[in-house]
Protein backbone atom coordinates (compact mmCIF):
# COMPACT_ATOMS: atom_id res chain seq x y z
CA UNK A 1 0.00 0.00 0.00
CA UNK A 2 1.26 3.33 -0.63
CA UNK A 3 2.92 5.11 2.47
CA UNK A 4 0.56 8.76 1.76
CA UNK A 5 -2.41 6.31 1.41
CA UNK A 6 -1.38 4.46 4.76
CA UNK A 7 -0.19 7.51 6.88
CA UNK A 8 -4.20 9.25 5.69
CA UNK A 9 -5.74 5.48 6.75
CA UNK A 10 -4.06 5.69 9.98
CA UNK A 11 -4.94 9.45 10.65
CA UNK A 12 -8.78 8.75 10.53
CA UNK A 13 -8.69 5.79 13.19
CA UNK A 14 -10.32 6.00 16.26
CA UNK A 15 -7.44 6.98 18.90
CA UNK A 16 -8.50 3.43 20.83
CA UNK A 17 -8.08 1.79 17.48
CA UNK A 18 -4.81 3.82 16.94
CA UNK A 19 -2.83 2.98 19.96
CA UNK A 20 -3.92 -0.87 19.75
CA UNK A 21 -2.39 -0.55 15.82
CA UNK A 22 0.58 0.62 16.61
CA UNK A 23 1.78 -2.89 17.87
CA UNK A 24 0.84 -4.19 14.14
CA UNK A 25 4.43 -3.55 13.10
CA UNK A 26 7.29 -1.06 13.54
CA UNK A 27 6.92 1.44 10.81
CA UNK A 28 3.60 2.30 12.04
CA UNK A 29 4.55 2.45 15.82
CA UNK A 30 7.26 4.89 14.14
CA UNK A 31 5.26 7.36 12.21
CA UNK A 32 2.54 7.67 14.81
CA UNK A 33 5.26 9.11 17.18
CA UNK A 34 6.34 11.44 14.68
CA UNK A 35 5.50 15.31 15.53
CA UNK A 36 3.96 15.50 11.69
CA UNK A 37 1.17 12.67 12.67
CA UNK A 38 1.11 13.94 16.18
CA UNK A 39 0.24 17.54 15.19
CA UNK A 40 -1.68 16.16 12.40
CA UNK A 41 -4.02 13.82 14.56
CA UNK A 42 -4.80 16.75 17.34
CA UNK A 43 -6.12 18.70 14.50
CA UNK A 44 -8.68 16.64 13.56
CA UNK A 45 -9.54 15.46 16.86
CA UNK A 46 -10.97 18.85 17.62
CA UNK A 47 -13.52 18.25 15.59
CA UNK A 48 -14.01 14.98 17.33
CA UNK A 49 -16.21 14.59 20.59
CA UNK A 50 -14.94 16.28 23.37
CA UNK A 51 -14.17 13.63 26.53
CA UNK A 52 -14.80 14.28 29.97
CA UNK A 53 -12.37 14.13 33.08
CA UNK A 54 -14.01 13.74 36.18
CA UNK A 55 -12.12 14.41 39.56
CA UNK A 56 -14.09 12.66 42.53
CA UNK A 57 -11.29 13.05 45.80
CA UNK A 58 -8.02 11.23 44.70
CA UNK A 59 -9.82 9.11 42.18
CA UNK A 60 -9.82 10.08 38.03
CA UNK A 61 -12.53 8.90 36.37
CA UNK A 62 -13.14 9.30 32.42
CA UNK A 63 -15.68 9.41 29.55
CA UNK A 64 -14.41 8.06 26.61
CA UNK A 65 -14.39 10.46 23.51
CA UNK A 66 -17.54 9.13 21.86
CA UNK A 67 -21.66 9.15 21.22
CA UNK A 68 -22.10 6.42 23.29
CA UNK A 69 -22.56 8.88 26.51
CA UNK A 70 -24.52 5.53 28.21
CA UNK A 71 -21.71 3.90 29.14
CA UNK A 72 -20.09 4.44 32.42
CA UNK A 73 -17.01 5.51 33.52
CA UNK A 74 -13.77 4.25 33.27
CA UNK A 75 -11.64 4.39 36.79
CA UNK A 76 -8.03 5.42 36.27
CA UNK A 77 -5.43 3.26 37.95
CA UNK A 78 -3.54 5.46 40.74
CA UNK A 79 -1.43 8.24 39.43
CA UNK A 80 -0.33 8.83 43.20
CA UNK A 81 -0.11 7.53 46.42
CA UNK A 82 -3.22 5.76 48.14
CA UNK A 83 -3.05 8.04 51.17
CA UNK A 84 -4.51 11.32 49.02
CA UNK A 85 -7.19 13.09 49.95
CA UNK A 86 -7.95 14.89 46.84
CA UNK A 87 -5.90 15.88 43.13
CA UNK A 88 -5.85 18.96 42.00
CA UNK A 89 -5.96 19.62 38.11
CA UNK A 90 -4.52 22.78 36.49
CA UNK A 91 -6.34 22.38 33.03
CA UNK A 92 -5.51 20.52 29.60
CA UNK A 93 -3.34 21.47 26.98
CA UNK A 94 -2.85 19.30 23.78
CA UNK A 95 -4.57 16.24 25.47
CA UNK A 96 -2.11 16.59 28.47
CA UNK A 97 -3.51 17.49 31.82
CA UNK A 98 -1.28 19.01 34.40
CA UNK A 99 -2.39 17.65 38.34
CA UNK A 100 -1.04 17.79 41.83
CA UNK A 101 -1.32 15.19 44.56
CA UNK A 102 -0.20 16.23 47.71
CA UNK A 103 3.62 17.04 46.43
CA UNK A 104 3.83 15.23 43.50
CA UNK A 105 3.06 17.42 39.98
CA UNK A 106 2.86 15.36 36.99
CA UNK A 107 2.05 15.50 32.99
CA UNK A 108 -0.20 12.92 32.28
CA UNK A 109 -1.59 12.00 28.90
CA UNK A 110 -5.46 9.97 29.52
CA UNK A 111 -5.30 8.87 25.77
CA UNK A 112 -1.83 7.36 25.77
CA UNK A 113 -1.47 7.20 30.22
CA UNK A 114 1.72 8.67 29.74
CA UNK A 115 3.03 10.08 32.55
CA UNK A 116 5.61 12.80 33.45
CA UNK A 117 6.96 13.28 36.72
CA UNK A 118 7.84 16.64 37.26
CA UNK A 119 10.89 17.40 39.63
CA UNK A 120 10.16 19.09 42.61
CA UNK A 121 11.40 23.37 42.35
CA UNK A 122 14.35 24.71 43.83
CA UNK A 123 11.95 26.98 46.01
CA UNK A 124 11.18 25.48 49.29
CA UNK A 125 8.24 28.02 49.76
CA UNK A 126 5.18 26.67 51.45
CA UNK A 127 2.98 29.21 49.58
CA UNK A 128 2.57 28.62 45.89
CA UNK A 129 0.00 28.46 42.97
CA UNK A 130 0.81 26.67 39.12
CA UNK A 131 -0.19 27.14 35.81
CA UNK A 132 0.07 24.99 32.71
CA UNK A 133 0.52 25.17 29.30
CA UNK A 134 2.77 25.00 25.83
CA UNK A 135 4.87 26.65 23.48
CA UNK A 136 6.06 25.33 20.15
CA UNK A 137 5.45 21.98 21.93
CA UNK A 138 7.05 22.74 24.71
CA UNK A 139 4.92 22.32 27.77
CA UNK A 140 5.54 24.33 30.57
CA UNK A 141 4.46 24.73 33.92
CA UNK A 142 5.03 28.44 35.50
CA UNK A 143 5.14 28.22 39.67
CA UNK A 144 4.75 31.39 41.97
CA UNK A 145 6.13 31.44 45.18
CA UNK A 146 4.87 33.97 47.96
CA UNK A 147 5.35 35.06 51.29
CA UNK A 148 2.73 36.48 53.51
CA UNK A 149 3.12 40.06 54.97
CA UNK A 150 0.81 41.57 57.37
CA UNK A 151 -3.20 40.97 55.91
CA UNK A 152 -1.98 40.77 52.30
CA UNK A 153 0.20 37.51 50.64
CA UNK A 154 2.56 38.97 48.38
CA UNK A 155 4.22 37.09 45.55
CA UNK A 156 7.85 36.89 45.82
CA UNK A 157 10.25 38.83 43.37
CA UNK A 158 10.56 35.54 41.22
CA UNK A 159 8.47 32.64 39.73
CA UNK A 160 10.32 29.33 38.42
CA UNK A 161 9.19 27.54 35.56
CA UNK A 162 9.70 24.25 34.21
CA UNK A 163 10.31 23.01 30.46
CA UNK A 164 9.15 19.65 29.38
CA UNK A 165 12.32 20.29 26.66
CA UNK A 166 15.07 20.76 28.95
CA UNK A 167 13.06 19.13 32.20
CA UNK A 168 14.56 21.93 34.66
CA UNK A 169 12.93 24.70 36.10
CA UNK A 170 14.19 28.31 35.49
CA UNK A 171 13.93 31.05 37.85
CA UNK A 172 12.43 34.43 36.41
CA UNK A 173 11.71 37.68 37.93
CA UNK A 174 7.98 38.98 38.55
CA UNK A 175 7.36 42.30 37.16
CA UNK A 176 5.94 45.11 39.69
CA UNK A 177 2.77 46.76 39.08
CA UNK A 178 0.46 48.67 40.96
CA UNK A 179 -2.09 47.16 43.20
CA UNK A 180 -3.95 50.01 43.84
CA UNK A 181 -4.60 53.37 42.64
CA UNK A 182 -3.89 54.69 46.46
CA UNK A 183 -0.53 52.58 47.02
CA UNK A 184 3.11 52.26 46.06
CA UNK A 185 3.83 49.97 43.31
CA UNK A 186 4.05 46.49 45.22
CA UNK A 187 4.80 42.94 43.67
CA UNK A 188 1.80 40.69 42.14
CA UNK A 189 -0.70 39.73 44.26
CA UNK A 190 -0.57 35.71 44.57
CA UNK A 191 -3.22 33.30 45.86
CA UNK A 192 -4.02 33.56 49.17
CA UNK A 193 -5.04 29.69 48.46
CA UNK A 194 -3.17 27.11 45.62
CA UNK A 195 -6.65 25.92 44.78
CA UNK A 196 -7.01 25.10 41.30
CA UNK A 197 -10.42 26.32 41.21
CA UNK A 198 -10.51 29.07 39.73
CA UNK A 199 -7.39 28.76 37.01
CA UNK A 200 -7.77 28.27 33.30
CA UNK A 201 -5.32 27.84 30.52
CA UNK A 202 -7.02 30.56 27.04
CA UNK A 203 -5.36 30.62 24.08
CA UNK A 204 -2.00 30.39 25.04
CA UNK A 205 -2.45 32.51 28.52
CA UNK A 206 -2.97 30.82 32.49
CA UNK A 207 -5.45 33.32 34.22
CA UNK A 208 -5.49 32.61 38.33
CA UNK A 209 -8.49 34.73 40.36
CA UNK A 210 -6.69 36.21 43.30
CA UNK A 211 -9.43 37.57 45.25
CA UNK A 212 -9.05 36.85 48.71
CA UNK A 213 -12.67 36.67 49.50
CA UNK A 214 -15.30 36.45 46.29
CA UNK A 215 -18.23 35.96 48.38
CA UNK A 216 -17.83 39.56 49.78
CA UNK A 217 -16.03 40.95 46.75
CA UNK A 218 -17.71 40.43 43.32
CA UNK A 219 -15.07 42.28 41.46
CA UNK A 220 -11.99 40.45 42.03
CA UNK A 221 -8.30 40.86 40.90
CA UNK A 222 -7.24 38.63 37.92
CA UNK A 223 -3.06 37.68 37.23
CA UNK A 224 -2.36 35.59 33.41
CA UNK A 225 1.07 34.47 32.64
CA UNK A 226 1.75 34.60 28.47
CA UNK A 227 3.25 31.65 28.17
CA UNK A 228 4.75 32.97 24.72
CA UNK A 229 6.77 35.50 26.32
CA UNK A 230 6.74 34.90 30.42
CA UNK A 231 5.07 37.80 30.64
CA UNK A 232 2.58 38.95 33.82
CA UNK A 233 -0.61 41.33 33.61
CA UNK A 234 -3.06 41.82 35.87
CA UNK A 235 -6.41 43.07 35.59
CA UNK A 236 -10.14 43.13 37.04
CA UNK A 237 -12.86 40.80 36.58
CA UNK A 238 -16.29 42.44 35.06
CA UNK A 239 -18.85 43.38 38.13
CA UNK A 240 -21.84 41.31 38.85
CA UNK A 241 -25.36 42.61 38.78
CA UNK A 242 -27.26 39.76 39.71
CA UNK A 243 -28.18 39.32 43.36
CA UNK A 244 -26.16 39.42 45.95
CA UNK A 245 -26.24 35.96 47.84
CA UNK A 246 -23.42 33.30 47.20
CA UNK A 247 -20.98 34.17 44.77
CA UNK A 248 -19.63 31.91 42.25
CA UNK A 249 -16.67 32.80 39.84
CA UNK A 250 -15.16 31.06 37.02
CA UNK A 251 -13.35 31.14 33.95
CA UNK A 252 -14.09 29.33 30.46
CA UNK A 253 -13.48 30.17 26.61
CA UNK A 254 -15.73 31.09 24.37
CA UNK A 255 -14.42 30.46 21.06
CA UNK A 256 -10.71 31.25 21.77
CA UNK A 257 -11.47 34.71 24.07
CA UNK A 258 -11.23 34.87 27.81
CA UNK A 259 -14.55 34.18 29.29
CA UNK A 260 -15.74 34.95 32.99
CA UNK A 261 -18.36 33.32 34.80
CA UNK A 262 -20.50 34.74 37.27
CA UNK A 263 -22.99 32.80 39.54
CA UNK A 264 -25.09 33.68 42.23
CA UNK A 265 -27.29 31.02 44.22
CA UNK A 266 -30.61 31.69 45.98
CA UNK A 267 -32.76 29.46 48.06
CA UNK A 268 -34.91 28.79 44.56
CA UNK A 269 -33.21 29.95 41.43
CA UNK A 270 -29.46 30.34 40.41
CA UNK A 271 -28.07 33.46 37.87
CA UNK A 272 -25.10 33.45 35.76
CA UNK A 273 -23.96 36.02 33.86
CA UNK A 274 -21.14 35.54 31.31
CA UNK A 275 -18.35 37.90 30.14
CA UNK A 276 -16.31 38.00 27.32
CA UNK A 277 -13.13 39.86 27.14
CA UNK A 278 -12.88 41.49 23.67
CA UNK A 279 -10.16 44.29 22.96
CA UNK A 280 -9.20 44.32 26.43
CA UNK A 281 -12.82 45.62 27.63
CA UNK A 282 -15.72 43.29 28.81
CA UNK A 283 -18.87 42.53 27.28
CA UNK A 284 -21.67 40.46 28.97
CA UNK A 285 -22.33 37.36 26.09
CA UNK A 286 -25.15 35.33 28.27
CA UNK A 287 -27.18 35.98 30.96
CA UNK A 288 -28.82 32.99 32.64
CA UNK A 289 -31.24 32.40 35.24
CA UNK A 290 -32.34 28.61 35.89
CA UNK A 291 -33.77 26.66 38.54
CA UNK A 292 -31.00 23.75 38.31
CA UNK A 293 -28.82 23.59 41.28
CA UNK A 294 -25.40 21.97 41.62
CA UNK A 295 -24.06 23.09 38.53
CA UNK A 296 -20.58 22.20 38.24
CA UNK A 297 -18.69 23.24 35.16
CA UNK A 298 -19.62 25.13 32.19
CA UNK A 299 -18.28 23.38 28.40
CA UNK A 300 -16.18 24.99 25.93
CA UNK A 301 -17.62 27.49 24.64
CA UNK A 302 -19.91 27.36 26.96
CA UNK A 303 -22.03 25.67 24.84
CA UNK A 304 -22.74 23.32 27.68
CA UNK A 305 -23.22 23.26 31.53
CA UNK A 306 -22.69 20.12 33.77
CA UNK A 307 -24.46 19.69 36.78
CA UNK A 308 -27.45 18.24 38.81
CA UNK A 309 -28.37 17.35 42.24
CA UNK A 310 -26.24 14.98 44.97
CA UNK A 311 -27.44 11.14 44.49
CA UNK A 312 -28.58 11.85 40.65
CA UNK A 313 -27.01 11.18 37.49
CA UNK A 314 -24.58 14.04 36.22
CA UNK A 315 -26.27 15.64 33.33
CA UNK A 316 -25.59 19.08 30.67
CA UNK A 317 -27.86 21.37 29.62
CA UNK A 318 -28.28 24.26 27.25
CA UNK A 319 -27.90 28.48 27.72
CA UNK A 320 -32.17 28.36 28.17
CA UNK A 321 -31.69 24.95 30.88
CA UNK A 322 -32.79 22.54 28.14
CA UNK A 323 -31.56 18.93 29.22
CA UNK A 324 -28.80 17.89 26.58
CA UNK A 325 -27.09 14.50 27.80
CA UNK A 326 -27.82 12.32 30.96
CA UNK A 327 -24.05 10.61 31.85
CA UNK A 328 -23.90 7.59 33.97
CA UNK A 329 -22.10 8.43 37.14
CA UNK A 330 -23.58 9.60 40.13
CA UNK A 331 -22.84 13.21 41.65
CA UNK A 332 -21.53 12.21 45.27
CA UNK A 333 -22.45 14.46 48.20
CA UNK A 334 -18.90 15.56 48.67
CA UNK A 335 -18.52 19.51 47.12
CA UNK A 336 -14.68 17.84 45.68
CA UNK A 337 -16.13 16.75 42.58
CA UNK A 338 -14.68 18.60 39.46
CA UNK A 339 -15.03 18.22 35.64
CA UNK A 340 -12.61 18.90 32.85
CA UNK A 341 -13.74 18.88 29.52
CA UNK A 342 -10.99 17.79 26.71
CA UNK A 343 -9.49 16.49 23.33
CA UNK A 344 -7.81 13.48 22.95
CA UNK A 345 -4.73 13.98 21.32
CA UNK A 346 -1.56 11.03 21.05
CA UNK A 347 0.52 13.69 21.77
CA UNK A 348 3.83 12.58 23.27
CA UNK A 349 5.60 13.58 26.91
CA UNK A 350 8.78 11.49 25.96
CA UNK A 351 10.85 13.88 23.99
Amino acid sequence: MNEDLETEILLRLPLKSLMRFKCVQTSWNNLIKTPYFVNRKSNLSISQNRSLLIIEGSKLKLLPCDDTYNQKPILVNSLFPNHLVGIESYGSCNGVFCLKGHDQLIMWNPTTNEVHHIPRAPSRKNHFSYGFGAVGGDFKVIRLTSYIKGMSTLLCPFAEVYSLNTKSWTIIGCPRVDVTQHRPTRYIFALRHPSARYNALVNGVYYWITGSDLDIFPCANILCFDFSNDEFRQFKSPTSCVPHTTYCHDFIEVKGSLGYVLQSNSSYNVWFEIWVMDQNEWSKKYEIQTSMCNLRRFGVDAAEIFGGKAGELLKSYDHHGKKLRQFQIEIPETDYFKIYEYVPSITLLSK
